[in-house]
């Protein structure tokens, strides 16, 4: 790992800093293992600390991932929890969910179950700003409401099949499958495979 001059909370937070590429003065590539989910500022203080070991370099590029995902597995292609770029003296930050944000928007209640409805089953998803999904039937219809932390979203009628990897749902003109593991998870699949995302967190709410 590399030595960065940093704030004691910050520095404990890093459990490994990873150069992936690097082309002379015109860029440089870093995975960030994580112990945690850090906050902005924890994030800025990590991106400035990278950047002082490449001060003439033109771009810097950082993905942060956090430890023990399936995302921080490698080879690491996509899916981080958080980036930031580089491009001269200027940064992007693009921060994921904090451990505090996580925690609420994995507590906070999911999508609403119309009375009578048989519930299939219940997730928090924690990709990107998380959201939760539930699929229940009624009526001989089956729905797949996604509930993100805005308020935003509704149920969709969906139409469930086998699928190798468990039982399939998909809406109507919708490519891509929320896929319900014999374990009881759900993934994500689209026509080139297994989306590259966090395990699914079971909810009751």
């Amino acid at each position: 790992m590399i030595c960065l001059a940093l704030p004691v909370k910050a520095e404990n937070a890093v459990q490994e800093i990873i150069k992936t590429d690097e082309i002379g003065q015109l860029k440089v590539s870093y995975d960030v293992i994580l112990k945690r989910r850090i906050t902005k500022v924890e994030l800025e203080q990590l991106a400035h600390a990278i950047k002082t070991k490449h001060p003439y370099t033109e771009r810097v590029f950082i993905g942060y991932f956090i430890a023990g995902t399936e995302l921080a597995k490698p080879p690491r292609h996509s899916g981080h929890w958080g980036s930031s770029h580089w491009d001269g003296d200027k940064v992007r930050l693009v921060p994921g969910l904090s451990e505090a944000d996580f925690e609420a928007r994995r507590a906070a209640k999911g999508p609403p179950i119309p009375s009578g409805a048989k519930v299939v089953g219940r997730w928090f998803l924690p990709g990107g700003p998380g959201y939760h999904v539930a699929i229940y039937k009624k009526n001989g219809v089956t729905y797949l409401h996604q509930l993100y932390h805005d308020g935003s979203g509704s149920p969709a009628v969906v139409t469930a099949y086998k699928h190798r990897a468990g039982i399939a749902y998909r809406e109507k003109g919708i490519e891509g499958d929320f896929v319900v593991t014999p374990g009881g998870d759900i993934e994500l699949w689209d026509s080139s495979g297994k989306l590259d995302h966090d395990k699914s967190v079971k909810t009751t709410e």
